[in-house]
């Protein structure tokens, strides 16, 4: 959307985050290929898969997998691109995130989870 910007918090992911993000892609590299169509996104009536979500899903392996690659990030929506720079010039303060699980997802527009294929609980 003109004007604004998705807003999200960064997280600097540990190496065992990194570890496991790398035995996954080890896992999955057999099963992967180029020139999805929009047939395997989640989609509401009349909603069509931009271009750009297509192409940034094609060239997310290895564009943004592993070491000084991967962003971790919480999404916390959209906001006016002024909001974001209020909101970036404020004070905050560092917390730890611990995934309550591990899922996978099948994708809308803009990568977006949209619909739950699975899930695993992550021990405490």
């Amino acid at each position: 959307m003109p004007g604004q910007g998705l807003a999200v918090i960064l997280l600097r992911p540990g190496p065992q985050v990194l570890a496991f993000q790398a035995a996954l892609l080890d896992a999955i590299t057999p099963f992967t290929g180029s020139g999805g169509t929009a047939a395997a996104f989640v989609t509401d009536p009349g909603e069509s898969i931009s271009q750009s979500t297509l192409d940034w899903v094609d060239g997310y392996v290895p564009a943004q997998i592993g070491p000084g690659r991967y962003t971790a990030h919480i999404t916390v929506g959209f906001a006016t691109l002024d909001d974001l720079e209020t909101i970036e010039a404020e004070p905050f303060d560092a917390f730890t995130v611990r995934p309550a699980a591990v899922a996978v997802y099948r994708l809308g527009n803009s990568g977006a989870a949209r619909e739950l294929l699975k899930a695993w609980p992550t021990p405490n």
